[in-house]
């Protein structure tokens, strides 16, 4: 069936039907397709970090940039906060490059691409992790995958095995759940204690050392060269899990760091996570109480900056398996109003 789906999604793409639906939508100057990225890059570059964060191969992300210049209108951030402040109307068929986190593929292929296109790509950075640091997802993938340990124990106590690949995959996705559901503090003191056995164990592989994300001469250096930064909090916790004092650290950190470092501070931000579940009215009230203009999330469809909250904007996700055409058709007023149906059905 997926075959065939995708076959499908290509059929549409090479015979003009996903230009067509495309084109069919009410345009008020205030809608905005914003996709988002994580890490574009190829499994076995960096094999010691997460593959799931990969959104795209370099390859992908080209023809993604390409179609994006050919079809759409490609926006700054810039855009859309005046679009949003009921000044200059975006154009029709405009899209918003998001990318989060700040990894190194940002440098190296992210933004030469987007600059070969004339796309302004904004990063959201973690500021506390620019330039050091490893993501809790990283290392609990290169305790799972990369050590040669047959077990592990998890925060709790149990000792759960991961002595095969179908093994280890349930195991990420538990502990990767678990640690989401937990105190981000509690879930990563755990993990760190696992972590520095894993780094002491003498497993092959094991990668001391390196920078995974940007450092703040490397951020200065790619705002100049046409990328825009902003805050995606400063330790990365989904800010559910955390108090309403510890969300107001969080954002005002964030930007006095991104001000003090870049000498900008643009008035938007990306939820961590970002799906409806992990964003509480208090999380929402607090963004909007400091100052936040734009918030993003990951509910999937595309933005109109006169209907939705501005503290509640959709980005639509991409992944590596998704062909030209099933991306193009997410690009569609089509898909939009299929995802707004469901979502207005799961909410009841």
């Amino acid at each position: 069936m997926t075959q065939v789906k995708q076959g499908l999604y290509s059929l549409a793409e090479s015979s003009g039907g996903s230009r067509l639906l495309q084109s069919l939508d009410h345009y008020n100057g205030r809608q905005v397709y914003v996709l988002a990225y994580h890490r574009v890059d190829l499994p076995g570059h960096r094999a010691w970090l997460n593959p799931e964060l990969i959104n795209a191969s370099p390859a992908q992300f080209h023809e993604q940039m390409a179609l994006l210049q050919r079809d759409y209108r490609p926006v700054s951030i810039r855009d859309v906060l005046e679009a949003a402040g009921g000044g200059k109307k975006l154009p029709r068929h405009s899209v918003l490059v998001t990318v989060d986190d700040g990894y190194q593929d940002f440098r190296e292929t992210i933004l030469p691409v987007c600059n070969k296109f004339g796309i302004r790509p904004l990063l959201f950075v973690p500021t506390g992790y620019a330039g050091q640091g490893t993501f809790w997802w990283d290392k609990l993938y290169q305790v799972i995958y990369l050590s040669e340990w047959k077990h592990i124990m998890t925060a709790s106590g149990e000792q759960v095995s991961i002595t095969t690949p179908a093994k280890k995959r349930l195991v990420m996705q538990r502990l990767s759940q678990e640690i989401k559901n937990s105190n981000i503090e509690q879930g990563g003191g755990w993990l760190d204690e696992l972590y520095d056995q894993y780094l002491d164990s003498g497993s092959p592989g094991i990668q001391r050392d390196l920078r995974d994300t940007l450092d703040w001469d490397e951020l200065r250096a790619v705002s100049r060269q046409g990328a825009d930064v902003a805050a995606h909090t400063h330790t990365h916790p989904i800010l559910s899990r955390i108090s309403g004092e510890q969300i107001r650290k969080e954002i005002r950190q964030s930007r006095a760091v991104i001000q003090s470092e870049l000498g900008y501070d643009l008035p938007v931000f990306a939820y961590p996570d970002g799906l409806a579940v992990d964003i509480t009215p208090e999380a929402r009230r607090i963004v909007q109480e400091e100052g936040i203009q734009l918030a993003f999330t990951m509910l999937a469809k595309r933005s109109d900056l006169g209907q939705d909250p501005h503290e509640y904007l959709p980005r639509l996700g991409t992944w590596s398996k998704l062909n030209l055409g099933h991306f193009h058709l997410r690009l569609t007023p089509l898909f939009s109003v299929c995802q707004s149906l469901r979502l207005s059905d799961s909410s009841q």
